[in-house]
């Protein structure tokens, strides 16, 4: 079997934001001074099938509504999958299902640098890590395009509790709480998203 312990929210991914019931890539560009700014450009024929294949129809979003696409999810799943003979792939990450992403606007983009939460992804280029909340439909779509079978996707603290470790379960719900109470863009918690060959 294969475990990844927090590898997805590591992977590329691409931002899109809903503009006039259409999807729009999010790109960086420069402004009048230099600096970094955001520049949306419409989807096209350029965007792959796997893209649309986990954004939801734009024509039922409001606009300003963003969510990301992990481009590098299916590579890495075809990868997984041409190597597991038998087995599961078990990926411990912070996700959510697409309809709590829409919810947060946004609030699934995080950056950091020396363990502490940063600011805007554009200040700064660099010396940020970035990372999103996984959207488990992309999970479940990529791993069952490459031959694995979609098992679930199960809170860490629920799956916990199931072995019987009902304290170690109620300390990391709590802290989860805390980080959810202390900031509106927090991640919804660790879940582990379960594929089987």
């Amino acid at each position: 079997g294969v475990l990844a312990n927090e590898l997805l929210v590591n992977l590329a991914f691409a931002v899109f934001e809903v503009r006039d019931r259409v999807w729009h890539e999010v790109r960086v560009g420069l402004d009048a001074e230099d600096g970094f700014r955001e520049v949306l450009v419409p989807l096209g024929e350029r965007v792959t099938e796997a893209a649309f294949a986990v954004l939801p129809p734009a024509q039922t979003l409001p606009d300003g509504t963003r969510l990301p696409v992990l481009t590098a999810l299916r590579r890495f799943a075809a990868d997984v999958s041409a190597r597991l003979r038998r087995g599961y792939l078990a990926c411990v990450d912070y996700a959510e299902l697409t309809d709590e992403l829409v919810g947060r606007a946004g609030g699934w983009l995080r950056t950091y640098r020396g363990h502490e939460r940063g600011g805007s992804p554009l200040a700064a280029p660099g010396s940020w890590d970035i990372t999103i909340d996984v959207p488990i439909e992309a999970f479940a779509t990529a791993v069952t395009a490459c031959g694995l079978e979609f098992v679930d996707a199960i809170r860490q603290a629920d799956w916990l509790q199931g072995l019987g470790s009902d304290a170690i379960a109620d300390a990391a719900a709590a802290r989860a709480s805390a980080r959810r109470t202390s900031s509106a863009r927090c991640s919804s918690g660790r879940r582990w998203a379960w594929a089987r060959a």
